[in-house]
């Protein structure tokens, strides 16, 4: 019996390896759904956002047949289906289009980036209105993060991340991840680091449109030209192995693609991870589209590590009392 527990053990954790192995490759996620009617429209709906939350979801539209203007659409609990969505209003969309807004973790700041000026607008509780916005966050304390182009901060505030263009990359792989964390020290945002993932994985990718997870572990954002990918642009994940390894390093980090969502045909792109689904915008025609681009929700399925792994636990502790009942 001992003999048999011990192959056991063997062949289970070779099993486990492997499903690990798999896993670090790709993230599996369920079939999308649409948001349905009440949100999308048959304009476009694109850039989603999920404040820390769960109760306000702001995107950028076109449906009213001007520019993409940011909207917000609210629900009463993170349970609930989001209600119909409202234009923020002048103070944020006039004059221009205000890039990728996404709030801070507290709900008292919102970001964007207008006529290439990186913004922010205030209010004192979330229950009230956003404040005139000031714009010239590349100003002091800001100057230092240059040309890039905002799209989120981390859940501990302490670091920005965006995209801009990498100038030495040939036209169609022109844009990289950058980084730019807080100094205390100094009262203002660290020059930017570029995020280099092709320097450890190869190939020649386009990366934008990044985004934290809740526990600032992951970042997702949609990548061009990336080897192994089926579409255009695609929904990627980069990991690191804990909040303290820096983001520029990323000879420690592990990179995924989104398997269940990326599509030959499709433009996926803002990914925004929140309670177990990635919320995002495409253009391919999955159930219920509407308009050019819709808003999507897709869930995490578990990884099979988890499951094999209880597997393996549970037939080693079968294994060894039979071996006990024997003795």
């Amino acid at each position: 019996m001992r003999r048999l527990a011990t192959h056991l053990l063997v062949a289970l954790s070779l099993v486990v390896l492997g499903a690990n192995v798999a896993a670090a490759a790709m993230e599996e996620f369920e079939s999308p759904v649409n948001l349905g009617p009440v949100v999308n429209s048959t304009a476009e709906d694109l850039f989603p956002f999920i404040s820390t939350d769960g109760l306000r979801l702001l995107f950028r539209s076109d449906r009213d047949g001007g520019e993409l203007d940011a909207y917000i659409a609210t629900r009463s609990s993170p349970d609930d289906p989001f209600g119909a969505p409202v234009e923020l209003g002048d103070k944020i969309n006039a004059p221009g289009s205000p890039g990728l807004p996404f709030e801070s973790r507290d709900g008292l700041k919102l970001y964007f980036q207008k006529n290439d000026q990186k913004t922010v607008a205030t209010r004192t509780a979330k229950s009230v209105p956003w404040d005139d916005p000031s714009v010239g966050l590349d100003t002091s304390p800001f100057s230092q993060i240059g040309g890039m182009s905002l799209s989120h901060i981390s859940p501990d505030g302490s670091t920005l991340i965006g995209y801009q263009r990498n100038l030495g990359a040939p036209w169609g792989n022109d844009w990289e991840l950058v980084v730019s964390s807080w100094s205390a020290v100094e009262s203002e945002w660290d020059p930017i680091q570029v995020v280099d993932v092709d320097s450890k994985f190869g190939g020649n990718g386009s990366d934008i449109q990044p985004s934290f997870s809740p526990d600032g572990l992951t970042v997702f954002f949609g990548s061009q030209n990336r080897t192994g990918a089926p579409g255009q642009w695609d929904i990627w994940s980069l990991t690191r192995p804990d909040a303290s390894t820096p983001w520029s390093d990323v000879g420690e980090l592990s990179l995924r693609l989104a398997r269940g969502i990326n599509t030959a045909d499709g433009l996926d792109l803002r990914p925004f991870f929140y309670n177990g689904a990635l919320y995002f915008h495409t253009n391919h025609q999955w159930p219920g589209h509407l308009g050019e681009r819709d808003i999507y929700r897709s869930l995490l399925v578990p990884e099979p590590c988890t499951f094999v792994l209880w597997a393996a636990l549970g037939l080693i502790g079968l294994a060894c009392g039979a071996r006990r009942r024997k003795r």
